[in-house]
């Protein structure tokens, strides 16, 4: 049996601490944690005592605890009566709780939502404009949501939430004033908070509020209950969502009489290692598993086995099911049923970091390949945004070996693994590349990728100290040629800042973003000379991994890297590298702050393109090139649309960090 926890007020109401206990098969906290008993008042130590356990009940049972603090200026900001409905906006600014001659925390209790609705709605002091629009499912927010209110509640929402309600409100009347019901999740309880405000009018706050504290104890030790209102001060009510909490809570200790430091290590990275992309995170890993289930060795996919009728374990699309959206009219009245059928190829993409789509249409006579690239692009990023970052290439461009190429990849020549626009301040978000042609007698030209961000978690493991290199080192990526002059300077691999690390030399921060592109390098004006010979060791460490061309017993010999560790490191691009030669109406979509993608050299034997063009028609003969056709969309608008997709459809999805330099700070 768990012991209760008590959440606790502490620094004279300042701070609200509380305790999650849970018992699991793992060391991470799990989402379905309820709370189990309710409080009275405010007790001596100024706390309010309501506990926490897991109605998960396992074979093999790991008990442990860990303890989430909320400021009290924190809550404030983020009452559900600063928001503004609909928009979203706060009516106060961050620093409202100074304003107001910082509130008190007098009070705190977990309730069933069901009973709370009325405390929101005869609140003396609730100045806010919205209060009819205020029901019990403003409440029940759902998962990933960023306010700690419903911000959409559909008539849909309410009837779904009336009907859960009532199924649990027979149980709830019958239980004690001091216990809640235990068959609701935690989403499904509220936190209520009773402040002190000092009144403005007070002649001195300070002692107003010192005078509220005094009266609340005061009160407390004669009957067991808390003041409604103390003198100089106004009593108002905040309600919080239990589950918006403890996805939004810092959390701040742990124990565990076994293994206390693990415990605390993993519990306080748990957001992280959830986000953090690592090898697991790869749809190479993924299908790695299956064929191990399968009894069946991986292969380069090409050698004709299950590797290549799944892709390689990339998640496969028909174009045609991506047609349902329809993007010249943003009001459908499908759009339920049209957000379903995209939601298989939208979680691909954003969880795995590429798919393919197939089927698509290449011969040009209904939809022209760029018609196709710009719906695909606004069904990524939404219709009133597509595709983006046209402003060297075109917003549309085509991928062919000609004469007077401008770019390595308008040549048949090897291009190695990189991202594009990598001299943007803001790199493009994805990448599609759609297959207009190919010949079928073509020697080379497959399309490679590989996961640079789970590259990047796996090198720090095998080789920290040259992974601290490339996090300190800039690099400086450039683009100089007639119509474009850019460049950016930044680290290779760079991790969080959080405001609460004070050690900057800490590489085991959390890893926001890669930055990797040969082609696109220029001179490093900021590196002294003296560490540039232990950079380009790092460079040439870390390019073995993303680049499995690369020579392991070469670059040791070059570098002085130790032999073994550059067989490890080439090992692993051996392993997670994906190669695959694209077919006529195969589309590939991918993550270009996350995946690196190039291509291998190609040729076409010239006595068979001479001879089949004497025979053929000039559409065929064009048929006979390698022929892509290219366009990027913008990071923000595509994240934009996932959000707003999962939101629309009620789907909670932990999603790895992109790649675009920032954390996900949604649960």
């Amino acid at each position: 049996m768990n012991q209760p926890i008590q959440p606790i007020i502490e620094n004279g109401g300042k701070v609200l601490s509380v305790s999650f206990d849970t018992t699991s098969t793992t060391t991470t906290a799990t989402d379905d944690t309820i709370p189990v008993l309710a409080v009275g008042g405010v007790n001596n130590h100024d706390s309010s005592s309501f506990s926490f356990s897991s109605s998960t009940s396992t074979p093999r049972r790991v008990h442990h605890h860990c303890r989430h603090q909320f400021h009290a200026a924190w809550l404030w900001h983020n009452d559900s009566r600063n928001i503004m409905i609909p928009s979203g906006q706060k009516k106060r600014s961050a620093s409202s709780w100074w304003n107001d001659d910082k509130p008190m925390i007098v009070e705190a209790s977990v309730h069933p939502a069901v009973g709370c609705i009325g405390l929101w709605k005869k609140d003396a002091n609730n100045n806010n404009n919205n209060d009819d629009d205020v029901s019990l499912s403003s409440f029940l927010v759902p998962r990933g949501s960023i306010h700690p209110i419903n911000m959409v509640v559909t008539k849909t929402t309410t009837t779904a939430t009336t009907k859960t309600m009532d199924n649990c409100k027979s149980s709830t009347d019958t239980q004690s004033q001091n216990t809640v019901p235990l068959s609701l999740s935690l989403s499904e309880y509220v936190l209520v908070i009773t402040w002190n405000t000092p009144n403005k009018s007070s002649s001195s706050s300070m002692n107003s509020r010192r005078q509220s504290e005094q009266d609340a104890q005061q009160q407390q030790e004669e009957n067991g209950s808390s003041s409604s209102s103390s003198s100089g001060c106004t009593t108002t009510t905040s309600i919080y969502n239990m589950q918006w909490l403890k996805d939004w809570s810092y959390y701040t200790d742990s124990n565990d009489d076994d293994d206390e430091d693990h415990h605390h290590r993993v519990l306080y990275h748990s957001a992280r290692i959830r986000r953090e992309v690592s090898t697991k995170h790869t749809f190479i890993h993924s299908n790695k598993q299956v064929l191990e289930s399968k009894g069946i060795e991986k292969r380069r996919v090409g050698d004709g086995t299950l590797d290549e009728m799944n892709h390689g374990g990339l998640k496969c699309v028909d174009y045609h099911d991506l047609l349902a959206v329809h993007v010249n009219d943003s009001t459908t009245t499908s759009t339920s049923v049209i957000d379903k059928k995209i939601l298989p190829f939208m979680d691909a993409l954003f969880l795995q970091g590429a798919v393919m789509i197939q089927n698509a249409p290449h011969d040009g006579i209904h939809d022209s390949p760029e018609d196709v690239i710009e719906h695909i692009a606004k069904v990524i990023s939404g219709h009133n945004a597509g595709l983006s970052h046209g402003s060297l290439y075109g917003n549309t461009f085509h991928v062919q070996s000609t004469r007077d190429a401008i770019n390595v990849a308008y040549t048949s020549q090897e291009l190695c693994p990189h991202q594009d626009l990598a001299y943007y301040e803001s790199k493009p978000g994805f990448q599609l590349l759609f297959c207009v042609s190919m010949p079928a007698n073509i020697i080379g030209g497959e399309s490679i990728l590989i996961d640079c961000m789970a590259a990047a978690h796996e090198f720090r493991k095998i080789a920290p100290d040259l992974f601290e290199i490339l996090v300190k080192c800039s690099a400086c990526f450039v683009k100089d040629r007639q119509g474009a002059r850019m460049t950016y300077a930044r680290p290779h691999i760079v991790l969080h800042t959080d405001g609460t690390t004070s050690d900057l030399n800490n590489i085991h921060r959390e890893i926001v973003s890669v930055h990797w592109s040969p082609p696109f390098e220029g001179p490093m004006p900021t590196l002294p000379p003296d560490l540039l010979e232990g950079y380009l060791k790092a460079y040439a460490a870390f390019e073995l991994m993303l680049d499995n061309t690369k020579c392991p017993i070469t670059c040791s010999e070059a570098t002085g890297i130790d032999l073994d560790l550059a067989v490890e490191l080439a090992a692993y691009g051996k392993e997670y590298t994906w190669q695959k030669l694209l077919k006529p109406g195969e589309i590939l979509v991918f993550n270009n702050t996350r995946m690196l993608h190039g291509r291998r050299k190609f040729e076409m034997p010239r006595y068979t393109v001479e001879k089949e063009k004497e025979q053929e028609t000039t559409t065929t003969a064009m048929m006979l090139e390698r022929h892509l056709v290219g366009g990027y969309t913008n990071i923000d608008d595509s994240l934009n649309r996932y959000r707003t997709l999962l939101k629309e459809l009620n789907v909670h999805r932990t999603m790895p960090n992109m790649g675009n330099g920032t954390i996900s700070v949604l649960p």
